[in-house]
């Protein structure tokens, strides 16, 4: 899993030990530990912007229309996911920041959760299936196109409450290319997390996540 090393913990003990230094200084010595203060500051935020590409490494999306529009349309997509109780069909993209490739894919769903080690705020936990679960995972492409090509995309559980997908031969995906996917979630009961996808880049694993919620079966009012 991709952390960040820079978390709030490391900004408490920071702040916490810079008024015990400026109180053993003398006033000349100010200036210099301002300097640094700043000089440290903009490595801190170059830092983050370094690590925002590595925290998400693929573009995530959901298409508020079918993956066939017309031409001159444009598709809407969103950041969240909302879904309802019972059986649900997701239409989703990914795209890679980096170009790679891919071999075997995952889509799952999973807690956050605060993590209590020092390099990491959050920790991610697969969901309990009887409560929310993929059902099923395809690459639309594939689905369709795939045999012509004499190329496979086979979807199987993982047994955690996901799908494992495995390209055959291994998947090509150029920086900026979208990969569309059909996911099948099943929900029972109202919830909220995260919608995960695991894949390949710069020939490690990497994830991207989407916040999902379950909604409140609408009851219809009886005249």
């Amino acid at each position: 899993m991709i952390r960040n090393n820079l978390t709030i913990y490391h900004w408490i003990v920071f702040w916490g030990v810079l008024p015990i230094v400026f109180a053993t200084l003398d006033a000349g010595d100010y200036a210099a530990i301002i300097s640094a203060v700043v000089l440290v500051g903009g490595l801190v935020v170059a830092w983050f912007k370094f690590r925002s590409g590595r925290s998400h490494p693929f573009i995530m999306r959901i298409s508020l229309d079918p993956y066939h529009i017309k031409p001159r349309q444009t598709r809407r997509v969103a950041k969240r996911l909302d879904l309802d109780v019972g059986d649900n069909k997701i239409l989703i993209y990914i795209s890679p920041r980096k170009g790679t490739s891919w071999g075997r894919v995952n889509m799952r769903l999973v807690n956050r959760k605060l993590s209590l080690r020092f390099n990491r705020l959050w920790k991610y936990e697969d969901t309990d299936q009887n409560i929310i679960e993929v059902t099923d995972f395809k690459d639309v492409i594939y689905e369709t196109q795939g045999e012509i090509w004499g190329r496979y995309f086979e979807s199987d559980p993982d047994g955690v409450g996901g799908y494992d997908g495995v390209y055959n031969p291994e998947l090509l995906v150029k920086e900026g290319e979208l990969v569309w996917f059909d996911v099948y979630i099943r929900a029972n009961d109202v919830w909220q997390g995260y919608l995960s996808f695991e894949g390949a880049l710069e020939n490690r694993r990497a994830w991207s996540r989407i916040k999902t919620k379950v909604n409140r079966p609408r009851h219809s009012s009886t005249p």
